[in-house]
């Protein structure tokens, strides 16, 4: 198929966010209590407009779109926290803690087809136009043990966690969902000082993320004709494991330091996509029409999503011509699955780069950098080999900055991507 379009959007929106936090000491040592109290606002409004000429592969005549939108979009959170330690001997520590949270999200989309006769936008799209609210409250308590000395900090916890996802569309169909969740999350740390210069640091904790109001929508978004997408009202939430270490290593002396940083995060329920392409035209539920070699793309839980990452960075003087070095080197891997056509597909990429930035430090009068990165990528589909690719790409770049005269600044910058 073929798509000419032209889409306009107008968007405004505002953050708004505070906090009150109470702490209290006991008298006993190590024993306190803080109770803390957060709330934030999103709002977003605007418009859009699109006309687009399309023709499809089993007809060689045109369809003509010419409409326009409004959409309101607010969210409102207010959480929580009470936490309580008490001190187990000489060097423990028990926590003990209650997190509430509840989000209020309202959506209002309106679009109105172009009136011919009229000259006037004012014959509402039903298939295209909703209103839907949703609520997403969780109730979080757990209990943890924490350990220290000059050498060792540790931590060990585990948290209940019960959640509520109740959905509810206004418009143009009636329809509410309601979901409960409930999940158990330990996390663990553990860091070991070698000396006041080196350090390592272990991490692993356990999230869940709720399907956002967009995700939930069951309406389609026709802004791309050839690309259609809709919502899911039965999404889950995902719940992911993450594993992260860390080591340090500093020398104040020669002003040399080290990190170096390795992680991971696996994801039950990933919230992925299932990709319909049409080989005929086709009726959809809400009375549009996927057109033959047209996609519909719609979110759903899967399984197996995975994503490796490791960095690592060493900076050091070169005194000679007196400038500052950092290189720095990494690799990741991500493993993304999806459906097409019902079908599993898993998308693997691999990413290796490195890199330099060499900074002067001569006078206060001069400053320059030279900078460097470069990655290789490959990409690797089980289902879609198609769309498997190998590439690289990089980036070099120059800054100079001279001083010369009485705050008189001559810059200069050179820049080559590839």
């Amino acid at each position: 198929g073929q798509s000419q379009s032209t889409y306009r959007t107008y968007n405004f929106g505002y953050n708004l966010s505070g906090d009150l936090l109470y702490q209290h000491k006991f008298k006993k040592p190590r024993r306190t209590l803080a109770i803390d109290i957060a709330s934030t606002v999103n709002d977003k409004k605007g418009n859009s407009s699109l006309t687009s000429i399309n023709k499809f592969a089993e007809t060689t005549d045109s369809t003509i779109l010419d409409q326009q939108a409004t959409f309101y979009n607010n969210s409102y959170t207010v959480s929580g926290s009470i936490t309580y330690t008490e001190p187990v001997g000489k060097t423990g520590m028990i926590q003990l803690n209650y997190n509430p949270s509840n989000t209020w999200n309202t959506s209002d989309k309106e679009t109105n087809n172009l009136d011919t006769a009229a000259r006037t936008y004012s014959l509402l799209d039903t298939t295209l136009t909703n209103k839907f609210n949703n609520i997403y409250m969780t109730h979080r308590g757990g209990v943890s043990y924490r350990f220290s000395n000059s050498k060792i900090n540790m931590m060990v916890g585990v948290n209940a966690q019960y959640a509520m996802l109740s959905g509810q569309e206004v418009y143009p169909v009636s329809f509410s969902t309601n979901k409960n969740f409930f999940n158990v999350l330990p996390s663990a740390m553990f860091t070991y000082r070698f000396s006041t210069t080196s350090t390592l640091r272990l991490f692993y904790r356990t999230s869940t993320s709720p399907p956002s109001i967009t995700q939930l929508q069951n309406v389609i978004d026709n802004s791309n004709p050839l690309l259609l997408s809709t919502g899911n009202p039965e999404l889950k939430q995902a719940y992911s494991h993450s594993v992260v270490i860390r080591y340090s290593l500093t020398n104040r002396q020669k002003a040399q330091s080290f990190f170096a940083f390795a992680g991971a995060t696996y994801t039950q329920q990933y919230v992925g996509s299932n990709t319909i392409i049409a080989r005929h035209d086709t009726m959809l539920e809400s009375s549009v029409v996927l057109h033959a070699g047209s996609q519909l793309s719609q979110p759903v839980n899967l399984d197996g999503s995975l994503n490796v990452n490791s960095f690592f960075t060493y900076a050091f003087p070169i005194d000679k011509i007196k400038c500052n070095m950092n290189l720095n080197a990494g690799a990741t891997y991500q493993r993304t699955p999806s459906l097409i056509n019902s079908l599993q597909n898993l998308s693997n990429t691999y990413n290796i780069n490195g890199g330099f930035v060499l900074g002067s430090n001569i006078s206060e009068k001069i400053d320059f950098t030279i900078s460097y990165s470069g990655s290789y990528n490959i990409v690797k589909n089980s289902l879609q080999t198609s769309s498997n690719n190998n590439y690289f790409n990089h980036t070099a770049g120059v800054n100079f900055n001279w001083m010369f005269y009485m705050g008189y600044v001559f810059n200069t910058s050179i820049q080559n991507t590839y």
